[in-house]
């Protein structure tokens, strides 16, 4: 992501102190309340950004993963080192390959063995398919082998753990369609309800008692979509 810590950090801060006031001078919400509104929300919203950035890489890396062992063997192959195979397939990957192998060519460039370099990809990129690859070459490198071999075999297992994850989020699909509509379904009504009769949820906002009952009703809802997300979700 482009946003350094700092400037997240101010985001957040803004869109708290954003929050505040509309809750204070618009709303008319009691103050401890929207003191503590504006304190979670923003950062709730912050950290589930962030870990979806950070799911979307990690997805993005293991789909490519197979193809840049592929090329990795091919390396190989052709009688280069473990070095060189790794600059192929930065020259020939794109992002986020690219740039995790990248960084794995530079650190080798500066002397550092191959099993701490990939144990540094596999604490950057913590996922059992960069787990099976660190496995695999390290413990080549300790008993000896074709490492060629070993490589398009891991190749061919993530492609087959690749097509049984996409089996399963199709299985699981009617779950998952079920929850999102659970989910919006609130939101949607309240949304109609105050188009058609905006006076008909004031009390939800307005008095003290509809406050509490809509943080209570808040909280129930996302707990609900939480638990629909977990059980709708396949590990594989």
């Amino acid at each position: 992501m482009r946003v350094t810590p700092v400037e997240l950090v101010a985001q957040v801060a803004i869109a708290g102190l954003a929050l505040y006031a509309i809750g204070i001078l618009v709303l008319g919400v009691a103050p401890v309340l929207t003191a503590f509104v504006s304190l979670l929300l923003p950062a709730v919203a912050a950290i589930f950004i962030l870990r979806l950035a950070k799911a979307r890489r990690l997805a993005a890396f293991s789909e490519a993963l197979p193809e840049a062992l592929d090329v990795f063997a091919r390396g190989l192959k052709t009688g280069r080192p473990i070095a060189d195979s790794i600059a192929v397939v930065v020259e020939n990957s794109n992002d986020p390959i690219k740039s995790e192998f990248a960084r794995c060519q530079d650190e080798l460039k500066l002397g550092t063995s191959l099993p701490d370099t990939l144990e540094r990809l596999c604490r950057r990129m913590p996922t059992p398919e960069v787990r099976f690859f660190d496995v695999a070459t390290s413990l080549q490198g300790q008993t000896g082998g074709n490492l060629v071999e070993t490589m398009e075999n891991l190749a061919a297992q993530l492609r087959d753990r690749r097509k049984l994850k996409k089996k399963g989020k199709a299985l699981t699909s009617e779950a998952r369609a079920s929850a999102a509509i659970l989910a919006g379904l609130p939101f949607t009504v309240a949304a109609a309800i105050a188009f058609l009769n905006p006076s008909y949820l004031e009390a939800l906002y307005v008095d003290p008692r509809g406050q509490i009952m809509s943080v209570v009703a808040l909280f129930s809802i996302g707990l609900g979509i939480f638990m629909m997300m977990r059980m709708g979700k396949l590990h594989v």
